[in-house]
């Protein structure tokens, strides 16, 4: 009997920038948006600095471009709030893709970074708003 074939990852789509002030409504990963007005119905705007990532989006994109992203994609994991992290130090390790509060990467497993943020920033890679001045690894 053959070899069943690996079941391929789904493909992101790529980024897109439309120029300084685009006509019309973006789509998924396309930029440069303002605001959530300038994306396609059930799109939000991602204000980004430098080249960070875009949820659900591959590529670098052009520096400090804003980018019209799907904030219920289901294939990126929910914010999640880790009781007695808020306001103290986590146990160096203790905190997974898309948990919070941290405060230094160190308190992130290995492989992520602590993404800080003062208000309700989305972070890349996961879904959901989170709780307001926590950050996430």
């Amino acid at each position: 009997q053959p070899t069943p074939q690996p079941t391929p990852q789904p493909t992101l789509p790529p980024l897109d920038h439309k120029g300084k002030d685009p006509s019309g409504p973006l789509g998924l990963c396309e930029g440069d948006c303002d605001n959530n007005g300038d994306c396609k119905g059930g799109l939000n705007c991602f204000e980004r600095d430098g080249y960070t990532s875009v949820p659900g989006c591959a590529g670098l994109g052009k520096e400090e471009a804003d980018y019209c992203f799907d904030p219920s994609n289901p294939a990126m994991p929910p914010l999640k709030d880790v009781p007695g992290t808020f306001g103290r130090r986590a146990t160096p390790g203790q905190l997974g893709a898309c948990e919070g509060d941290c405060d230094a990467d160190s308190e992130c497993r290995e492989g992520y970074v602590c993404f800080q943020r003062n208000d309700k920033t989305q972070v890349p890679g996961c879904s959901g708003e989170g709780t307001d001045k926590w950050d996430y690894c």
